[in-house]
């Protein structure tokens, strides 16, 4: 999947760097990408033995959430089938879903802390360097590119206006929630990438950000439903495949089918 189709996902879903990437993905995407960041270190075998049971418990410890994790996306594809937008449950769903995350980050964090901690200076300057260059390569996905939108699902003009409003109005609302979310998150890093992990600071900093995790989340959510109420059944058909292959393709084609357009809104 080219990135500028797979633009069109992460412009209209909830944003995955809200939430950790195991409840975004399934516990299982989110520790490949954990392997292959460290697998690229030049580890001794001592380091990948350490390392891979670090990262096989941590997926362990988040495994047991799998059941609520996919209730909580079943609901918010039902939200997304509905004829009117319902708010209320919205933010019941929204908020559920950034309380249950929590604990799934706690420990993503604490093992991304100890296999940090077991790298020497320069291993560490690199996964450092790694993950920003990452950022900076999923900031620049999140382009909108309505042009090839238009024309995979043939978009009329005024289809094509109604989304770019959508889209606007979504990239106004969530401005000040963009930089306040980015501070959080190289708060995060600097508790992650420290000498000793500590918690409370980890836990006061998840309580200080969940107010605007939710908010930004809803306003995702509304984007992405309004984008689907824009669209004709074969639009919406179009979009799914579209939005399957994406899935398929951010996986490197391994696990699970991918999932309805209803069910990216909980992607990101």
């Amino acid at each position: 999947m080219k990135p500028t189709l797979l633009a069109v996902t992460l412009v209209f879903s909830l944003a995955a760097s809200q939430l950790p990437s195991a409840y975004a993905h399934g516990p299982e995407n989110g520790q490949r990408g954990e392997h292959k960041l460290f697998a690229s270190l030049n580890l001794s075998e001592s380091q990948k033995q350490d390392i891979g049971e670090i990262l096989k418990q941590s997926k362990q410890n988040n495994a047991v959430y799998k059941g609520e994790r996919q209730a909580i996306v079943a609901q918010m594809r039902n939200l997304m089938d509905m004829p009117t937008w319902d708010q209320s449950l919205a933010e019941d769903i929204v908020s559920q879903r950034v309380a249950h995350a929590g604990q799934m980050k706690l420990n993503k964090a604490t093992a991304q802390h100890q296999a940090y901690n077991l790298l020497d200076e320069t291993q560490q300057a690199a996964l450092l360097d790694k993950q920003s260059k990452r950022q900076s390569k999923d900031n620049k996905r999140e382009s909108f590119n309505i042009k090839r939108l238009e024309k995979r699902l043939g978009l009329s003009a005024e289809q094509v206006t109604a989304i770019e409003q959508i889209q606007e109005t979504h990239k106004l609302q969530s401005k000040t929630l963009n930089a306040d979310l980015k501070s959080a998150r190289e708060a995060e890093k600097a508790i992650i990438f420290a000498s000793t992990f500590d918690q409370d600071a980890w836990l006061n900093l998840q309580n200080e950000a969940q107010a605007s995790r939710v908010e930004f989340a809803l306003t995702r959510s509304y984007a992405h439903y309004q984008m689907l109420s824009v669209l004709d059944d074969e639009q919406k058909a179009k979009f799914e495949k579209m939005l399957n292959r994406a899935a398929k393709g951010k996986r490197g084609n391994k696990g699970n089918k991918g999932k309805s357009s209803r069910q990216n809104t909980d992607q990101a």
